[in-house]
C-alpha cells in the first residue's frame, strides 16, 4: 500500500535483518510493483549510498524521469541527490533543465541557489534565492538566505537595507528555524560592523 508510515516501519525492519543494500532493494521492488509509486526510490537512493553503491544510487534517483516524465519531482530529487553527494555543477544543470520546463516551481530555484553557493557563485545564488522568494514570498529559509547573502556578498547601501528589510519581517514572522535564528543574527551583526565601519570618527 501507498503508506509512508508503512514504509518507514518496514524501512527500520529491513534495516536491521539486511543491512542499507537490502533496503534499497526492497524499496525499489516496490516501485516495481507500482510504479506510479516513487516516494521509496529518494530512499532508496540514500540506502546505497549508504551501501557505498553510489553508482547504484544514482540509478535509482534517475528512474524518476522515467516514471513521472510530466512533473518537476525528478529534477528536484535529482538536484537534491548531486547536491547530497557534493556534485553541485550537475545540481545546477538539473535544477536549471528543470526550470526550462517548470519555471514558477521554487524548489528548484532553491536547489540553484544552494548549489550556486557550493561553487562560490554568490550572485548566481542571490538571483535564485530572490527568484525562489518571489514565488514562495513565505519562505523563510529563502528570505534569511538571501539577507545573508545581501550583506556579505555585496557592499552597498541598497542591498544592505533589503537585508535589514528581510530580517525585520522575518523578526515578525517569529521563525523557529535555527538556521533561519542564525542568519538573522549574522545580518543584524554583520549590518552594525558596517554602520560603525563607515560612521564618521
Amino acid at each position: 500500500p501507498r503508506s509512508h508510515r508503512v514504509i518507514t516501519n518496514l524501512i527500520a525492519l529491513w534495516s536491521r535483518q539486511g543491512g542499507p543494500a537490502a533496503t534499497a532493494n526492497h524499496l525499489v521492488a516496490l516501485t516495481d510493483q507500482d510504479p506510479g509509486f516513487t516516494y521509496p526510490l529518494p530512499i532508496a537512493a540514500r540506502a546505497w549510498l549508504e551501501a557505498s553503491q553510489p553508482r547504484q544510487a544514482e540509478q535509482t534517483i534517475r528512474r524518476m524521469f522515467t516514471l513521472l516524465p510530466g512533473s518537476s519531482l525528478p529534477y528536484r530529487e535529482a538536484a537534491s541527490f548531486y547536491l547530497l553527494v557534493d556534485r553541485p555543477s550537475e545540481a545546477i544543470s538539473t535544477a536549471t533543465d528543470g526550470i526550462a520546463q517548470f519555471p514558477a516551481d521554487p524548489d528548484l530555484h532553491l536547489l540553484q541557489a544552494r548549489a550556486s553557493l557550493q561553487l562560490g557563485d554568490r550572485e548566481a545564488a542571490i538571483r535564485s534565492f530572490d527568484e525562489a522568494l518571489r514565488l514562495r514570498p513565505d519562505d523563510q529559509l529563502a528570505a534569511a538566505q538571501l539577507a545573508r547573502l545581501l550583506v556579505t556578498a555585496r557592499k552597498d547601501s541598497g542591498s544592505r537595507a533589503r537585508a535589514l528589510a528581510l530580517v525585520h519581517d522575518l523578526q515578525f514572522d517569529q521563525p523557529s528555524d535555527e538556521e533561519v535564528l542564525t542568519a538573522i543574527g549574522e545580518v543584524g551583526q554583520l549590518a552594525r560592523q558596517i554602520d560603525a565601519a563607515q560612521r564618521p570618527r
